[in-house]
């Protein structure tokens, strides 16, 4: 398909929103039972099997309403046709650390890509109430309310956030702490990458950085803050066309002398690593 098939992603776009309501349910109902967590690849890396729920029950719903998409899950990996321009990617929970030790600052999150671009998406916090849903070109919105654009404000005094690569912090993490700190701008690492991004784009914090800008937690979040204006660059795309490495997003009217201090950390961080290996 070399065109966007627009009566699907209308379909999407319902469809992420009645699954956004379903898992916001079954999270708040999860996080207050006996939880089985267990940890993955890394004693930081966990899944319970409210993730695993989560994702299956999205894999079926976008199976059976979009058959020839190509899915790509955080816990169950890839499936369907992989010659689809259409890409579907879920993280069922996004801060799943937080979740396993109910700590209530995570997220559901699903994106629709053409391309690799992302077209529809949903960002949905239970603990909130807050559910962020946006389509390429109509616009964001936060429980059926068009998000508007706000004014730039000054950094003094103002919120950054960041997250982790799990317990891993990405170079040149501790020089932007100082280098916020002296402009008197205050860094807060809450542990979900979508809810962070989520939160600049309702203009609660004027800056996010992400040391790492997986797709699978940041698509539908991306493109919420896109639409409704907000900037967003990163280190380097690749073969593919996807964001790789650090992500760093702000109002249109700031983003180039953030991104451009933030990635001169980065790269410094990046040599003295080379260096001490």
């Amino acid at each position: 398909m070399s065109q966007r098939d627009v009566t699907a992603e209308a379909r999407a776009y319902r469809l992420v929103q009645e699954l956004g309501e379903w898992a916001a349910v079954t999270m708040q109902s999860g996080i207050r039972a006996s939880l089985h967590a267990s940890q993955k690849r890394e004693p930081s890396d966990w899944v319970t099997e409210i993730d695993i729920a989560i994702e299956d029950e999205v894999r079926r719903q976008v199976t059976i309403n979009f058959p020839d998409h190509h899915i790509i899950g955080e816990e169950r990996g890839a499936s369907g046709p992989a010659n689809s321009n259409y890409v579907w990617y879920v993280d069922p929970i996004d801060g799943t650390n937080n979740f396993a030790h109910r700590i209530p600052w995570n997220s559901f999150s699903i994106a629709l890509m053409w391309k690799n671009k992302p077209v529809v998406g949903a960002v949905v916090c239970p603990y909130t109430k807050e559910s962020f849903v946006a389509w390429m070109g109509h616009g964001a919105y936060l429980n059926g309310e068009h998000l508007e654009m706000p004014s730039a404000v000054p950094w003094p005094g103002s919120l950054v956030m960041t997250e982790l690569e799990n317990a891993t912090w990405w170079p040149g993490l501790i020089d932007v702490v100082l280098w916020l700190a002296s402009q008197e701008i205050t860094l807060r690492i809450m542990g979900s990458s979508a809810l962070s991004l989520i939160q600049l784009a309702c203009g609660r914090v004027q800056g996010v950085i992400l040391g790492k800008a997986s797709p699978i937690d940041t698509a539908a979040a991306i493109l919420v803050t896109k639409e409704v204006g907000f900037s967003i660059k990163t280190e380097s795309m690749s073969p593919e066309g996807l964001p790789q490495g650090v992500l760093v997003a702000a109002h249109p009217t700031q983003i180039e002398l953030f991104a451009d201090q933030v990635f001169r950390y980065v790269r410094e961080g990046k040599n003295r690593r080379e260096k001490s290996n």
